[in-house]
């Protein structure tokens, strides 16, 4: 007999709406939704000859908010959880209200300003009645003054995990008066180079997110106003929603920019109110990763990043000398250079890792602290760069400055580099090793300084991989190591 443990994956899906192109405003409570139109094909090469301010106005439907808080009223993500995982006991710890999950320090859902939408139809029915869309004798779906029906179009892929959910989806839908005609494309077609979403080809699209420890890399180029893509930036960026927000534009720039948690935190909460308030999408739930485990091993315990062989050492089964790891692949190689999660898993067993992703944070195991500015292990100071220097720009990729790059000044904010000499930020992170590990030469490790360029980055640059867990290798137990919906 196996224990078997669910796991929340950090991936987590969702629907977005098509907003517009151009900063959105809110519709006053006296405003209705215009008369709707058929959505185009999804399936139609998208067109190249679009007129760009057709990507300035409001969806004719979900461009009123109150249609956007009626679909999150509407839906029962407890449903939908357990339309795809029926064997799940529990679902609340799999549901997802923010683009931050719940145990994440940046998490601001006890917030007075974060708004929730819990499973309440009658009032979602209620918000359709202020916007304009009544019940009708005529239909099962609500229409507008003008008699025309509350129909849009769910895009997504066409794989059975995604049609289950959004099958049950479309029922509660339907229990308000939405009609939802559903359309599920090739995953190439969906994310194709310029198709689907890359061409925000869609009313409402239903894909995953990763979400990370660090959330800059994700929520920028989801959330801000420059990531819009559109014919005028030759359809750049994946604010596929095309939400531009002021407020939250500039709570994300101190978010993904500052060094300070409370900066980032208060940053966050202010993201995540206008997030809650606006709906570009809805989050809905968090993929779920099951881990068979014989129920006598002793100290198994999963991670964010799925690396769950970070304290083998620590494993014990009684009277047992090996254990055996069953995984659904086999690494490619195990060069200590190779990027990827099965050579990850195994190479863990060998030489263990620096640190591991647990609960939404970094926890130090090979090393003895996780440098940051508040324990010292990270400085900043200011350095002059000319053209030619290795430098970071703004968002923090490493490049050879040249007029035009977009870097951050001393005092973080965005310009665009102009030739000659200029001062930026320099971050020194400074990485201390256990004094008892030893390198394969037998020489014990030395402290390590690693000197960044900018300081554009909120945490150091340690990678987060999400997989599910199923390899077959035999081991003894090694020497114990020290201790350590977008709208």
């Amino acid at each position: 007999m196996c224990q078997r443990i669910p796991v929340r994956e950090m991936i987590w899906f969702g629907l977005i709406v098509i907003l517009a192109a151009g900063c959105s405003t809110r519709l006053p409570s006296t405003q209705t939704a215009t008369t709707p139109s058929l959505p185009p094909s999804l399936t139609a090469p998208a067109p190249t000859n679009i007129p760009r301010e057709l990507f300035r106005d409001p969806h004719p439907i979900l461009g009123d908010a109150r249609v956007r808080q009626t679909i999150a009223f509407c839906t029962d993500r407890a449903a939908l959880v357990k339309s795809v995982y029926p064997w799940l006991t529990d679902t609340a710890p799999f549901l997802a209200d923010s683009f931050v999950p719940p145990a994440h320090w940046a998490y601001a859902g006890h917030d007075p300003g974060f708004f929730h939408y819990p499973f309440d139809p009658e009032q979602g029915r209620a918000l359709l009645n202020e916007a304009g869309w009544t019940a009708s004798d005529n239909s099962a779906y609500r229409v507008n003054a003008t008699g025309d029906e509350l129909t849009l179009t769910l895009t997504t892929t066409d794989s059975i995990f995604r049609q289950a959910w959004a099958a049950v989806w479309e029922g509660q839908m339907a229990e308000c008066g939405i009609r939802i005609v559903r359309s599920h494309t090739e995953a190439s077609w969906f994310f194709g180079a310029d198709t689907g979403l890359n061409r925000r080809d869609f009313e409402i699209a239903a894909f995953a997110w990763v979400a990370r420890q660090d959330l800059g890399g994700l929520v920028y180029p989801l959330y801000s106003c420059e990531q819009i893509p559109s014919p005028a930036n030759n359809w750049q960026g994946q604010n596929f929603s095309g939400w531009c927000n002021e407020t939250a534009e500039a709570a994300l720039m101190t978010a993904t920019t500052s060094l300070r948690r409370d900066e980032q935190r208060a940053a966050y909460a202010a993201l995540q109110s206008e997030f809650t308030r606006d709906l570009p999408s809805l989050p809905l739930f968090y993929r779920v990763d099951v881990f068979a485990v014989n129920p006598d091993l002793e100290n198994f315990a999963a991670t964010d990043d799925g690396i769950h062989t970070w304290n083998s050492e620590q494993w014990r089964i009684a009277n047992k000398d090996t254990i055996v790891i069953g995984e659904d692949g086999e690494p490619a190689s195990l060069s200590p250079f190779e990027n990827a999660y099965m050579s990850d898993v195994i190479r863990t067993l060998i030489n263990g890792r620096d640190v591991s992703q647990q609960q939404n944070e970094y926890v130090p195991l090979l090393l003895k602290q996780i440098p940051s500015l508040e324990n010292g292990g990270v400085t900043v100071n200011d350095v002059t760069v000319k053209e030619g220097d290795t430098a970071s720009d703004w968002m923090g990729n490493i490049v050879t400055l040249s007029p035009g790059v977009v870097i951050l000044d001393t005092d973080g904010n965005k310009i665009n580099y102009n030739g000659g000499e200029i001062p930026m930020a320099r971050l020194k992170s400074h990485m201390i090793f256990w004094t008892a590990l030893h390198g394969r030469t037998g020489n014990p490790f030395q402290p390590m300084t690693t000197n960044w360029p900018t300081a554009p980055c909120a945490t150091p640059p340690f990678g987060a991989r999400v997989h599910s867990l199923k390899l077959f290798l035999t081991h003894s137990p090694p020497v114990a190591r020290s201790p350590a919906l977008s709208f």
